[in-house]
This record gives structure tokens, sequence and C-alpha cells, in this order.
């Protein structure tokens, strides 16, 4: 805009492409050298990576937590197998050295033959035995729990 002649004009066409002193080129070249560009890079990486799923945690001795989708979420047996594995979708877990606890709703998609369909189901996992108790009810579960001495430490949020 021209300020009727009078003074400076602070009109700056719109395909200008300089700013201050610098023009594109230059500017390009101090962005990718600066922290801001590999910082945008990685913060678009990881809220990609956060748009999908697949996600797997060792839990010891063979057993792995699979999460393949919010709802397809497993543990996996010794060495890959699906011999003692807890069906999706797992909403809890915790683990130590000798055992893991696990919370988990009941998936129609994922029941098996001989699965019960509780809604809610608790498991625990001798690691060390390779042993399976569940699907359990919640008292089931606090009874087998003191049986087993399973630790007060796992908790299941």
């Amino acid at each position: 805009m021209q300020n009727g002649g009078k003074g400076k004009s602070y009109y700056k066409p719109y395909n200008s492409l300089d700013i201050g002193h610098f023009n594109r080129t230059t500017l390009v070249r101090k962005i990718m050298k600066s922290g801001i560009f590999k910082s945008g890079v990685f913060l678009t990486a990881f809220f990609f990576s956060c748009s999908t799923s697949d996600f797997t945690e060792d839990l010891g001795n063979g057993y792995t937590f699979v999460s393949e989708s919010n709802v397809h979420q497993i543990i996996s047996g010794p060495n890959g197998s699906w011999t003692g594995i807890v069906p999706c979708t797992v909403e809890a877990y915790d683990f130590d050295h000798a055992y893991i606890v696990v919370k988990q709703r009941s998936n129609p998609e994922c029941l098996r033959d001989g699965i019960s369909t509780l809604s809610i189901a608790y498991w625990i996992i001798n690691k060390q035995r390779r042993s399976t108790y569940g699907p359990l009810d919640s008292l089931s579960f606090v009874m087998k729990r003191r049986e087993l001495k399973v630790p007060a430490s796992l908790n299941l949020k």
C-alpha cells in the first residue's frame, strides 16, 4: 500500500521472498542447518508413528505383549507359540521375573473355543513354570494370586 506519496512506502510485493537481509536460498540453508528442521522432522515422524499401533514388549522368558490395534492386544506365549496366550483385548498387565498378571476385556473377534466369555477376565502366568491360570473372574484371580504368592507389587491399573 502506498501512503499517498508521502514518506516511505511500506508496500512489499506479494511474491517477495526476501525476509530481512536473507534471500530464500540463504533462509532455506539456515533452516536446514538449524535444529528447527531436524526437530520438525523428528516430531513429524513421531506423530505418524503414534497413529500406527504396532507395538511389542518383551515380558521375559519368551512371553511378549503384542499390540496390533487398540482392540487387538494379546500376550503371546514362549518362543512365539500360541500356547498359553491371553487373547485380546488386554487392558492392563504387569510383570516381574517370575509372573505376569493380566486384565483382559472379552472381544468377540478374538474368542477361541474353550475360552470363557467373561466380559472382564484375569490371568496369571508363571513364567518359570510356563503355566497359565485363566480366564479367572476377579474373586478367583485374588484367590489364585494368594495361592501362588504373586507379589503385591504387580498391579493392574
